[in-house]
């Protein structure tokens, strides 16, 4: 394993145990909040790190404020009960590799899903499912861990200039979403 992965690893393990006190929440906005606060390292990680040209949805500017050396705080005057989507993508002419958190209501349950969203040249965009479950029941270890594992393959065929990698991935390890 190379260095800049084994350093990868460290960051992803420090962010996901950032995380864990909040076991379980019957909340949304809380379960919003930590999702975005996640998606936001990610971006601060690829975007302002690596130079990788990322798009996070809502932006960034909507949620948090920016306190300088890539500290951010989270806005308190924000509705984050109001937030369905949280999308992190990188989207070229030609290529789209996203990251999406759903949060819908399925049969009377409030559910939360997040997605790896591909799609190269013209083909039909392809949504592989990373995690599912009712907001109230989350668990956010197992959550960061599997968002985690996709990151690391994402980091890898970004420094490698494979994407292929993250196909590879996808089609080996996860379903595809059947929406």
């Amino acid at each position: 394993m190379g260095e800049w992965l084994r350093e990868f690893d460290k960051e992803i393990d420090s962010i996901t145990k950032r995380f864990r006190p909040m076991k379980k929440t019957d909340e949304k906005g809380e379960v919003v909040k930590e999702i975005f606060k996640f998606f936001l390292n990610i971006w601060i990680r690829f975007a302002i790190d690596l130079g990788l040209e990322l798009k996070l949805t809502p932006m960034q500017w909507e949620i948090a404020n920016y306190e300088g050396k890539k500290q951010w705080v989270l806005r308190e005057d924000f509705n984050f009960k109001e937030v369905n989507e949280i999308v992190l993508a990188n989207e070229g002419a030609d290529h789209y590799y996203g990251l999406r958190s759903d949060i819908y209501t399925f049969h009377g349950v409030e559910t939360l899903k997040i997605v790896c969203s591909l799609q190269e040249g013209k083909e039909k965009r392809t949504d592989y499912l990373i995690f599912i479950s009712p907001t109230k029941d989350v668990d956010f270890h197992e959550l960061w861990e599997r968002v985690g594992a996709m990151i690391k393959i994402w980091y890898e065929a970004h420094l490698k200039g494979e994407p292929s990698l993250i196909w590879e991935h996808c089609r080996e390890r996860l379903q595809v979403d059947s929406k």
